[in-house]
């Protein structure tokens, strides 16, 4: 099964309720043709710059899945915008631990935590958002890929 979405409001922050597996073969919701990259550039085209992935129900996450996780946080912070996580699954959680993305996007334990703290914490500013500390540079041999996630950070 890939990965299914649904598309909310809540106080002004899109919540994006994902299901399933984001991995290499299973990024594309059944009968929709979209990947989750695609689904946050086609967000972020309409406007919306607060947006929260619900986590709740992803039962697989895989490298690729992390790019494309990394992929849609670049999206939204190059057009000004703040892209969050929230609800991990265990599984998830470890992995986002393991190869430190945590360190990178926002990772809020529950939804009413999270829609909050994007009406507290002003958007970054500029297409170079900093994060806890780091700068996120595009190196141009970058792709979606977990080996080139690593080498983007400087």
């Amino acid at each position: 099964m890939g990965i299914t979405h649904n598309v909310r409001q809540a106080k002004g922050v899109t919540v994006v309720d994902l299901s399933g597996r984001i991995t290499l073969n299973d990024t594309a919701a059944p009968g929709s043709g979209l990947g989750l990259h695609e689904l946050i550039r086609d967000l972020v085209k309409h406007g919306y710059t607060k947006i929260l992935l619900n986590l709740r129900d992803v039962t697989h996450l895989d490298n690729s899945g992390i790019g494309e996780l990394f992929s849609s946080f670049t999206t939204v912070r190059d057009q000004g915008g703040v892209l969050k996580l929230t609800n991990p699954t265990e599984r998830v959680r470890n992995l986002l631990r393991l190869t430190k993305l945590n360190t990178v996007l926002d990772v809020i334990e529950n939804e009413s935590t999270a829609v909050q703290s994007f009406l507290s914490s002003p958007s970054p500013a500029g297409p170079v958002a900093r994060t806890r500390g780091l700068a996120a540079v595009q190196h141009p041999s970058c792709t979606k890929g977990m080996a080139d996630l690593c080498a983007c950070w400087r």
